[in-house]
C-alpha cells in the first residue's frame, strides 16, 4: 500500500510540474490551472498543519511544500501579467452592425422604378445575429 501511495504522489507531483511548465509556455492557460492548484495548496496546507500539530511530520517535511506554494504564487503572477498585456476579449471589442455602410469607390446602377440606388451593406453579420421574418 505504501508503494502505491508513493507512486500516486510521484504522479501528482509530475502532473503539477507539467502543468506549471505548460502555463509558463502558454500564459493564457494559467487562468485554468490556478483554481485547481490553489485549492490543492490550501487543502495541503490545512492537512500539513494538522499533521504537524499531531507530531506525525517534521517541520522540514512541511517546509518542503514551499516549492509548490512558490509555484502557485508564480502562476498567479503569470496570470495577472497575461491579463494586463493581452488583447481585449471579443465581448469588449466594438463589432460592426448590420447597418454599417462602407463606401466601395463605385456607384451601383440605379434601381428601376423608384430612382433610388441600392446600397450595399458590409460586413454581413453571421446568420445567428440576423432577425428572420
Amino acid at each position: 500500500m505504501a508503494t502505491h501511495l508513493g507512486n500516486e504522489s510521484a504522479a501528482w507531483n509530475l502532473a503539477v510540474g507539467f502543468g506549471l511548465l505548460w502555463a509558463a509556455l502558454r500564459p493564457a492557460t494559467a487562468s485554468g490551472l490556478l483554481p485547481a492548484l490553489a485549492g490543492f495548496v490550501t487543502v495541503l496546507g490545512l492537512m500539513s498543519g494538522i499533521d504537524l500539530s499531531d507530531g506525525q511530520v517534521t517541520v522540514s517535511r512541511v517546509l518542503s511544500h514551499g516549492l509548490l506554494v512558490a509555484g502557485v504564487g508564480l502562476l498567479y503572477g503569470v496570470r495577472r501579467q497575461h491579463r494586463r498585456t493581452s488583447t481585449p476579449s471579443p465581448s469588449t471589442r466594438a463589432e460592426p452592425t448590420a447597418h454599417d455602410e462602407v463606401a466601395l469607390g463605385w456607384e451601383p446602377p440605379a434601381a428601376k422604378g423608384d430612382g433610388r440606388r441600392p446600397r450595399r451593406r458590409f460586413p454581413h453579420l453571421p446568420a445567428s445575429r440576423r432577425r428572420a421574418a
